[in-house]
């Protein structure tokens, strides 16, 4: 079956074809910078899926609670999401990089996120996030880069983040 499916930096509009959702084979599905619509209803059933990059397009809706346990790299960013990170994201054990910026989600960043431990690249930047940052970020080892820059984020920031030996940066900016 269908491997990959590569259809960035083009101008295809519409919603994802239905087709997708029944690739279970798929392990790499990019359709970075195009006009794409509506929200993304990512089959759990996508089993292989590794590699999923949805960023600068016009998707909105949420971020999808169920995603495959696969994944490795979900990129979202500019787009129209809304409604929170789902705390479910944190089951997702072998996620190295989760973009998400320039979105409207709001709320929190749910404690769950410590639970990524092959996390490296978090960007959460200029997408409404409230609240306090969660101790639980300090649980991220593998952490390089942490991005929280252009939100409503208060309070103290964890002494625990200072303990991710493996962090190059942290950016706090703007909020």
């Amino acid at each position: 079956g269908i491997k990959r499916i590569e259809w960035g930096e083009n101008r295809f509009t519409g919603p994802i074809p239905s087709i997708v959702h029944e690739l279970s084979s798929l392990q790499i599905f990019d359709v970075t910078d195009n006009l794409l619509t509506g929200s993304i209803d990512v089959a759990s059933n996508l089993a292989s899926l590794k590699i999923l990059k949805l960023g600068v397009n016009k998707f909105k809706g949420s971020i999808p609670s169920v995603l495959p346990q696969s994944l490795r790299v979900l990129e979202i960013q500019n787009n129209r999401f809304r409604g929170g990170i789902p705390p479910e994201l944190g089951s997702l054990s072998y996620l190295e990089r989760f973009t998400a910026k320039d979105n409207d989600l709001g709320g929190p960043v749910p404690i769950e996120v410590g639970l990524l431990a092959a996390l490296e690249t978090l960007d959460l930047s200029f997408v409404g996030l409230t609240g306090t940052l969660p101790t639980e970020l300090g649980k991220l080892n593998k952490i390089v880069d942490l991005n929280f820059d252009g939100n409503k984020i208060t309070g103290e920031i964890p002494t625990e983040i200072g303990n991710l030996e493996n962090m190059e940066k942290l950016n706090l900016q703007h909020n």
